[in-house]
């Protein structure tokens, strides 16, 4: 029986593949658990067009990431903390940290994105890599500075 499935099955196919299978299977395992339709010639159609939306939306977002990455390179950050007697500084610059800081000047970048080993707790400049898509990867400069105070 040709059926079309709908959601990837493990080991037997992708979804939108089509393929046949044995009609036992496709009867009492694949339709009753919604992972493949008989394959008809409308519903062929029906998922190559998802296929295709699908497609053109993966090529959208790569675009906007590879956008984002171009308006991002060259961007650098300062935080500016206070530093105790030996040189080191109180708290630290996390990838949350980070994120807001970017988004105060108008880029849009989930926390989660940005590629943190351990949050930042060393004065002076540091390169972040925050990875936007696929294959898409922008480097921020983020500076820790001594705060000044007010003496």
């Amino acid at each position: 029986m040709k059926v079309v499935f709908l959601q990837d099955v493990p080991e037997v196919a992708q979804a939108g593949e089509v393929k046949e299978v044995a009609d036992g299977h496709a009867r009492n395992y694949l339709f009753p658990r919604g992972l493949a339709v008989l394959a008809t010639a409308a519903e062929i159609k029906r998922v190559e067009a998802r296929s295709q939306a699908e497609a053109r939306r993966r090529d959208q977002q790569v675009q906007e990431a590879v956008a984002l990455g171009d308006s991002l390179q060259g961007v650098s950050l300062v935080f500016a903390k206070r530093v105790g007697s030996r040189g080191n500084i109180y708290g630290s610059v996390s990838n949350t940290a980070i994120a807001q800081e970017l988004h105060r000047r108008g880029f849009k970048v989930d926390k989660h994105l940005i590629r943190l080993e351990e949050p930042l707790r060393k004065l002076g400049t540091h390169e972040v890599e925050i990875e936007l898509g696929k294959g898409v990867v922008a480097r921020i400069g983020v500076t820790i500075e001594e705060e000044k105070t007010a003496e």
